[in-house]
């Protein structure tokens, strides 16, 4: 795996905050090393809807709008929460390749808000033009790790290895 970087199993990934932490010099940073570092990024986003409104204020736009502008809307983005997210961001992530981490638990223990899963599937749906999800759908709707480590199984054709969940 090592020997070809090329492989799902060994492309790494750049992490950032929510959008309303990062400056648009600090988004461009974040582009390049993905680009040079060929690998994907994790990012919260509309987690609050704080985020959203600070989005527009600031900048103008919608956050999704804000990280396609900066070329972090990409294939395999990962872009966590999405509580807030409008349908039209929801259709422009799926078409650029990006997945939704739904994080119940912590939006639930944060009171963020209950995230659009209707909404999810229809902007998944929509794009795919199936009528339920498969291996090539590129939202991941789980509600736990297990649930999620299901789903990256599928996505890497069963090759994402083993994971035990330790219970405190």
């Amino acid at each position: 795996i090592l020997e070809d970087p090329g492989t799902p199993l060994s492309l790494g990934m750049v992490g950032a905050h929510a959008s309303f932490t990062l400056s648009d010099a600090s988004l461009d940073r974040l582009a390049e090393m993905v680009r040079d570092a060929r690998a994907s990024l994790h990012i919260h986003v509309a987690e609050d809807r704080a985020d959203v409104e600070d989005c527009r204020a600031r900048h103008g736009v919608l956050l999704v709008e804000r990280l396609a502008r900066h070329g972090l809307l990409r294939p395999r983005t990962i872009l966590a929460h999405g509580v807030h997210l409008s349908e039209t961001e929801l259709l422009e992530a799926q078409a650029a390749g990006a997945w939704i981490a739904h994080n119940p638990r912590s939006n639930m223990n944060n009171g963020v808000g209950q995230a659009p899963t209707r909404a999810f599937r229809r902007a998944a749906l929509r794009i795919t033009g199936r009528a339920r999800f498969t291996q090539r759908l590129r939202f991941l709707v789980r509600q736990d790790l297990s649930g999620a480590h299901r789903g990256l199984r599928r996505l890497l054709d069963d090759k994402a290895g083993e994971i035990e969940v330790f219970n405190r």
